[in-house]
């Protein structure tokens, strides 16, 4: 800020700083006069906006958990095939993870630490994104182009999706969209039937792209989704 002049900082400021100290130094060896230090700021300011520590998991553990609801809510909807309905919902929910890595191990690794109400709630919210993948796998298997356990199936394409944010890095071999597509891909190749281990074909890659296409365009009517 201006020399002479206290710094000035928004509740999203405190969030993004809180974040960063959780990931990288654990939740419970951080207090809230560790980020007011961090920031440069009096803690008057940083009571402000919140004056306990779990206030932050809560607000950042909320976001994270809502914000890939919210995206697997719409692929659930979309009138596609179980095979591109699948690339979606993997390909958002491995982005809602691996685009804000230290926001998914403060919630994934200080769970036991939110209050019993956010974490009964977030644990629901889960279940649901397990339920769309369940679904959609269900479909695949009543149309005979995946096999398995539909519940099992889907809490294997979790943990795909989930377990990266602890070793994955975008300045390594691949880009985090290579990443992705090759966890797509495996992912595909062990709920196909055992005559079809081909990951993502051109097909269903092209029907994929085309209703992130239109999402994208905000052409998608609500005759082209599904009823909920």
């Amino acid at each position: 800020g201006v020399r002479g002049r206290p710094a000035v900082f928004t509740r999203e400021d405190i969030l993004v700083a809180a974040k960063l100290a959780f990931s990288k130094e654990g939740y419970a060896n951080v207090t809230l006069d560790d980020l007011a230090a961090l920031l440069n700021t009096g803690k008057g300011t940083l009571y402000y906006h919140s004056n306990k520590k779990v206030d932050l998991l809560i607000a950042i553990s909320t976001k994270t958990v809502e914000n890939n609801t919210y995206e697997l809510r719409k692929i659930a909807s979309v009138n596609a095939s179980p095979e591109a309905r699948f690339i979606l919902a993997m390909r958002a929910l491995m982005m809602g993870v691996l685009s804000d890595q230290p926001a998914s191990k403060v919630y994934f690794e200080n769970e036991s630490d939110l209050p019993p109400k956010f974490r009964v709630n977030l644990r629901r919210l889960l279940r649901e994104i397990q339920q769309v993948f369940e679904d959609i796998i269900t479909e695949g298997v009543a149309q005979g182009v995946f096999q398995g356990e539909p519940r099992i199936l889907a809490k294997h394409v979790l943990s795909i999706c989930a377990w990266p944010y602890r070793w994955f890095s975008p300045e390594g071999q691949m880009s985090l969209d290579e990443f992705i597509n090759s966890a797509v891909n495996f992912a595909l190749a062990g709920i196909r039937w055992v005559t079809d281990k081909s990951g993502m074909s051109p097909t269903f890659l092209q029907e994929a792209e085309g209703v992130l296409a239109q999402y994208a365009k905000g052409i998608m009517t609500a005759e082209e989704t599904r009823a909920t």
